[in-house]
């Protein structure tokens, strides 16, 4: 009988031990520590973000004055290097040439011959023995003011030919029984002179050209 109390008084005491309440202090503080150390790494990455912020900011202005000390173009300079020639430069524009030459030729007319038989053949004799080798000679002649000298007495020596030749025609077709278009064809004289003219030019071009 005494054991059974004994053993029901030491359930009691075990009973009251497993009923007592564990302290929330304990849990809570075991609880906050890895919230601790969660805040504490926020905290870390915050400042290290912070820091590499500041870092950022810091390098900016380097950058900003390596811009700054890139070499600029000086103004003008670019104007300069697409400039086609330099001063002394030879000049080269061979159309230039054959424009100017061709004026000159131009001035040289017979539109105002009566008969048309004469002013056919004048014209034709103008084209074979005078333009035509003129615009050959020239070729690819680049500075018209190198040659320019070689035409000073092609208008007036072509107009005396060609005056003589319509002297010599109407000396023809004033005579008896002639015939306008025999006349006309009688061009040899004027040919030869017209011919001569260019010969003497061209071979001033070809001294002066080169």
């Amino acid at each position: 009988m005494r054991s059974l109390l004994v053993l029901f008084v030491a359930l009691c005491l075990v009973g009251f031990v497993l009923a007592k309440p564990i302290p929330e202090d304990d849990t809570e503080a075991t609880t906050e520590e890895p919230k601790s150390e969660d805040a504490a790494e926020q905290t870390t990455a915050e400042d290290a973000g912070e820091s590499d912020g500041e870092k950022n900011d810091d390098e900016k202005p380097s950058d900003d004055a390596s811009a700054n000390d890139q070499p600029k173009d000086v103004e003008g300079e670019g104007d300069a290097k697409e400039s086609p020639k330099t001063e002394g430069e030879a000049k080269n524009d061979p159309q230039e040439t054959y424009n100017k030459v061709i004026e000159l030729l131009d001035q040289i007319k017979v539109d105002n011959v009566e008969n048309g038989y004469e002013r056919s053949e004048l014209t034709s004799d103008l084209q074979t023995y005078l333009r035509n080798p003129i615009v050959d000679a020239i070729g690819t002649v680049g500075d018209f003011s190198k040659i320019a000298d070689c035409f000073k007495s092609m208008g007036d020596e072509t107009k005396k030919a060609i005056e003589e030749e319509l002297k010599a025609f109407k000396e023809c077709t004033d005579k008896k029984d002639s015939d306008e278009y025999q006349c006309s064809k009688n061009h040899s004289t004027v040919q030869g002179k017209i011919a001569k003219i260019s010969s003497t030019i061209n071979s001033c071009v070809v001294s002066k050209r080169a």
